[in-house]
């Protein structure tokens, strides 16, 4: 007898099963079923992949759902199976329906409303069947089973057979049911623990056996009840349900009631046709052509749709990208104002975004400014109803390192396993478990010693992929002209937002309109920037007419000065900047579009072929009008493209599929290509080898090609704040300050490059600082919620306060803010920060007199009227508290920690002469060497990235810095095993290395490395060593001094120099930096340009 599961709650069902879909398909194919059915609690998440799957492996699949219903005040769970489209369509509704209600539920009578074309199975767990069969009341079963309709069923479980006698005599219809929670018996053990962490338990659970049993084991279960067995069979067979996975579902654009679409697109266009281009025949007829492939494929909808939610960003002022992907190659996107990229100027292709040849879904994703993104979503759901527009959701999955944290809080996992299991694991990209362990050999050995750690990853392993919740896409929305839950189930996220409840992969399939708002980081900077210029440069900038030939910005590129430069910011990047100086706005969008892996190869080329360092040369003559903009370097698709429509004469839109092909590698595809291409050739009059060379090149770089379209559009934006970079500096890097919180290595780098810019950095202020970073007349000051430990209502308060006027000092601030929010701990940091310096008091006695204010502003502080106290002559400007001052290294701690880092001074700084004493150099020293040096220095770690070499060993690349500049440094594995626990990100460290130049910049090879939590103990070391020189009166007259500088220079060090002047009869000790060495080399210098008997090192 066969059987077929119609109860089977899959991994979608979060936390309650550990089935896979694709794994549950392929073992019920391996057992020989024919139908199986997905019932999962109260969603449809994985409903899709599962037809899909099913339909592959020619299984009939039943799309089914257990849902929660409110039967006489109890909250009990039914099983509906779709028996058809127009079942399935109703799975939607109830789905949506309890998704969308508060208590994720829904009564029977709005069941019975929605039930349409599905079975109904009720188990026998529901409180009033267990009532009525207990007691054997014939008429109360009956009666409640006729309430519910046609196609019910009583679902009997086989741990609940003794009903079945009783039932069977009734004549009610049975069905047999399991219970399915995990695929295979020797599964139970990690459902087993997933319970465990759903309930953050570590209690033991007792569980039932509820694996995808085989037909000869159902019969066994349910002891040969053929009835319940055979009616499994009976039920699937009535189940068939076909999706079309191949539609197109473009909503209608709402157009006045006397147009259409394609007439309203026409208009708008061609009027802004006119505008942009006056009479130009050639954009003229390349909008009659884009307006005709777009009204045969029936997107003119779409383009409207675009155009109205665009419009209304930049009527809003929420700035919006040039344009993104292929979309920029479109002349009617351009004209509707969607992007900004002109692409006849360009030389883009409208096939490269639309195929005439190649039916698919138009796709132009929109940049819009991450912080103003979600007004045009919600100007969207306003538009055409929230009922018609959701937001995608997208599954988080538990990865290697999510699993093995979260089964460690179930598992009996001693702590220091499970640090030195994350320290072993890689912290970066996605590998699975399996990958993640056989890149360390360490954590190989380290998981045999004991069986109990062989047990925790074989659990782990089981667990690893599956789906643990349901949060919102970064960028999808899905827009319809029917309620999206004739089509989808729908959901909704933590602030009532509606959300798919399919992927954004299933909503493509089934054929919905998904539009992508993304949200651009740089260009809520553009944004800032341009704002900041506004109101306190007093200068308006348009972004749109810039000038692409501003040589202030070709000057910045040309030095690689490219930090918060959207897509440059990469040392490599900087590198190729600095070699190929660019000069015009091309040389940008070339090298964005080779600089990655393949294409960068032929950087060098390009560079030289630029400069004039290398010959130009071509295949063919006819090549030269399409590759000279590049210097003959083949580098855009769109220059593929031209190449194929030129030499084989293929329209646009063949040559396009054509570069497709074969870049999908098909050798089949790839063969009957060439034959297209070289025959076109041919017909064309060109030779065969002429041919046959060029589709052997067009094969090679295939690959390689970048879409031209994007490189323009978001070389555009780079091109942009590089521009702002170079002609309003200090609002640039106020801007880019504040989008850069949390991120210490961008931070650091950005407060470098200020720093380096001569721009001042103000410290805090109660008077002057707003919440983040400001521009001040002075230069850029940091705000008061840059202040680790304060808070926005601390911060508020103040601001709200000294609107009545600054405040004048500690004991005035105490009594004018609010003491509930702001708080005596809170002073203490604003103190700390340097808030008060403006008192002149010292921050110590600051500290020590924050409780006398604190008490005098508890005491007056909450009087509405506070004008009797100066009346009668109370004086509020209190005595401040005597205290030891804080030394130089302590204030600029609590600034590090404070802020992040030293805003007044810095340790290095202040102690740079003793350390160049003692033959520590700093980090620009490093920078000028050319040559392999050992040498030592004090920096601060900075930036500690671990990683493996090939052979599994660990070892890191760490970035020190200094008060001036910052370094990358090697540690190779040996020492790194020695050092790695003892390495503190933002300590000093004392390290001792040689410097080497790889990949264009300095970089130390570490040798020895120390922890530094004391300073002094390094400048008050006592040197024993001296170094006396005689000098006679002809070295006096030849600046003997600047020759001592140069030696110490090359071989710096610690011991000092005590000169004797032989003419004046004066010794006197020269400056710390020009202490040095004692080796051999700087012996025999010295000795031979003063002479032997006048050199004496002392000990």
């Amino acid at each position: 007898m066969a059987y077929v599961h119609l109860n089977v709650l899959t991994g979608y069902s979060f936390m309650q099963s550990t089935v896979k879909i694709n794994n549950l398909v392929t073992k019920a194919s391996e057992l020989g079923m024919s139908a199986l059915a997905i019932t999962d609690r109260n969603v449809m998440y994985g409903a899709i992949a599962f037809y899909q799957a099913c339909k592959r492996a020619k299984i009939n699949p039943i799309i089914g759902m257990r849902i929660t219903v409110t039967i006489n005040d109890d909250q009990e769970e039914l099983i509906l199976l779709a028996k058809n489209q127009v079942g399935y369509q109703a799975l939607l509704e109830i789905s949506s329906w309890i998704q969308l209600s508060e208590d994720e539920q829904i009564s029977v009578d709005k069941l019975k409303e929605l039930r349409k074309e599905c079975f109904l199975i009720l188990p026998t767990t529901i409180n009033y069947l267990t009532i009525s069969l207990a007691e054997r009341d014939d008429r109360a079963l009956s009666a409640f089973l006729t309430s519910w309709g046609e196609d019910c069923y009583v679902g009997l479980h086989y741990s609940q057979l003794n009903d079945y006698p009783f039932l069977h005599e009734q004549a009610i219809p049975m069905v047999g049911i399991g219970n399915v929670h995990y695929l295979n018996d020797d599964d139970q053990l990690a459902y087993h623990y997933l319970v465990k962490m759903a309930k953050q338990s570590v209690e033991d659970q007792e569980l039932a056996p509820d694996f995808l049993f085989n037909d000869k084991q159902a019969q066994q279960l349910f002891k040969q009840t053929e009835l319940l067995l055979n009616a499994t069979v009976d039920l699937a067979s009535q189940c068939h349900l076909e999706l079309d996975l191949s539609q197109q579902l473009i909503p209608r654009f709402p157009v006045e009631e006397t147009l259409t679409a394609k007439a309203k697109l026409t208009a708008l266009t061609k009027q802004a046709l006119i505008e942009k281009y006056g009479t130009n025949r050639k954009a003229s007829q390349r909008l009659e052509h884009e307006l005709t492939v777009i009204e045969k494929m029936d997107f003119s909808d779409y383009f409207l749709i675009v155009w109205d939610f665009v419009k209304y960003a930049k009527e809003q002022g929420i700035l919006v990208g040039p344009g993104r992907g292929s979309a920029a190659g479109s002349l009617v996107a351009y004209l509707l104002n969607i992007t900004t990229v002109d692409p006849i100027k360009y030389g883009l292709l409208f096939e490269r975004f639309l195929n005439p040849d190649r039916l698919t879904m138009p796709d132009i994703d929109i940049d819009f400014s991450d912080q103003r993104r979600q007004e045009v979503i919600d100007y969207v759901k306003d538009k055409y109803g929230h009922q018609y527009v959701a937001q995608i959701g997208t599954f988080g999955t538990f990865k290697a390192r999510s699993i093995i944290r979260e089964l460690a809080k179930v598992y009996d996992l001693p702590e220091n396993d499970l640090t030195y299991i994350l320290n072993e694991l890689p912290k970066q990209g996605s590998y699975s478990i399996t990958d993640s362990v056989k890149r360390s050999p360490a954590l190989i050995d380290y998981i045999k010693t004991t069986e109990h750690l062989q047990h925790f990853f074989k659990i782990a392993r089981r667990l690893e992929g599956l789906p643990r919740n349901l949060s919102t896409h970064a960028a999808g929305v899905i827009i319809h002209d029917q309620k999206l839950t004739t089509k989808i189930p729908l959901t909704t996220d933590q602030l009532g937002h509606y959300l798919t409840q399919y992927p954004m992969g299933d909503l493509e399939k089934i054929g919905l309109l998904k539009i992508d708002f993304l949200g651009l980081r740089n260009l809520t900077t553009l944004e800032q920037i341009v704002r900041l210029v506004s109101k306190h440069g007093r200068q308006e900038i348009n972004l749109d007419q810039i000038p692409l030939n501003d040589q202030r910005t070709f000057a910045l590129l040309q030095l690689g000065k490219t930090n918060g430069v959207f897509q440059f910011e990469s040392d490599g990047m900087k590198r190729v900047l600095k070699t190929l100086k660019p000069t015009e706005f091309a040389d940008i969008v070339a090298v964005n579009a080779l600089y990655r892996p393949g294409p960068m190869d032929f950087i060098p080329s390009f560079i030289k072929r630029k400069h004039g360092e290398e010959p130009v040369s071509y295949i063919h003559h006819d090549l030269v009008g399409i590759l000279s903009p590049t210097y003959g370097v083949l580098i855009y698709q769109e220059q593929i493209i031209e190449l194929t429509h030129q030499f084989a004469g293929l329209s646009y839109g063949q040559a396009d599929i054509l570069r497709r092909a074969i870049s999908k590698k098909n050798a089949i595809e790839i063969d009957k290509m060439k034959q297209l291409f070289v025959s076109g050739c041919i017909k064309k009059g060109y030779a065969k080898a002429v041919a046959d060379e060029l589709f052997s090149w067009i094969e090679r770089f295939a690959d390689y090609g970048f879409n031209k379209s994007h490189a323009v559009a978001y070389s555009l934006i780079a091109y942009q704040l590089a521009y702002l970079k170079a002609n309003f500096p200090v609002y640039f890097h106020t801007a880019l300050l504040n989008t850069v919180t949390g991120q210490s290595e961008r931070f650091t780098a950005l407060i470098a490059e200020v720093k380096a810019e001569a721009i001042n950095l103000l410290s805090p202020h109660i008077n002057h600082s707003f919440y983040s970073f400001t521009v001040d007349s002075e230069g850029i000051r940091f705000g008061l919620l840059t202040i680790k430990g304060i808070s926005y209502p601390v911060v508020n308060t103040i601001i709200q306060e000294r609107q009545a006027g600054p405040f004048k000092n500690l004991f005035d601030f105490c009594l004018r803010v609010s003491l509930d929010i702001v708080t005596k701990d809170t002073i203490k940091l604003l103190i700390h920060a340097g808030a008060f310096d403006f008192t002149g008091i010292e921050r110590a006695s600051l500290v020590a007199t924050i409780a006398n204010a604190y008490e005098q502003g508890d005491l007056f502080g909450g009087l509405d009227d506070r004008s009797f106290l100066t009346q009668s002559g109370l004086e509020l400007d209190g005595h401040y508290q005597s205290a030891p001052a804080y030394s130089i290294i302590e204030q600029l701690a609590f600034e590090r920690d404070l802020l992040g880092i030293y805003v007044s001074d810095h340790p290095l700084s202040v102690n740079r002469s003793q350390l160049r004493g003692n033959g520590f150099v700093d980090i620009l020293y490093l920078q000028s060497l050319n040559e392999r040096k050992t040498i030592k220095f004090i920096g601060i770690v900075e930036q500690l990235k671990a990683i493996r070499t090939k052979r599994g060993d660990s070892m890191a690349f760490v970035t020190f810095s200094d008060e001036k500049e910052s370094i990358e440094a090697v540690i190779f594995p040996d020492l790194f095993r020695e050092v790695k626990l003892n390495l503190v990100d933002q300590q000093l460290a004392k390290v001792v290395g040689k410097v080497e130049q790889r990949q264009g910049k300095q970089q130390v090879i570490v040798q020895e490395i120390v922890m530094v939590t004391d300073l002094t103990a390094i400048t008050n070391t006592k040197i024993n060593k001296r170094l006396f020189i005689k000098v006679d009166e002809q070295r006096a007259n030849q600046g003997f001094v600047t020759y001592l500088e140069r030696i110490a220079d090359q071989s710096p060090g610690n011991i000092p120099i005590i000169i004797y002047q032989q003419a004046s009869g004066r010794t006197y000790r020269l400056p710390e930096r020009f202490n040095m060495q004692d080796h051999y080399q700087v012996q025999k210098a010295l000795k031979e340009y003063f002479g032997a008997e006048n050199v004496v090192f002392q000990s």
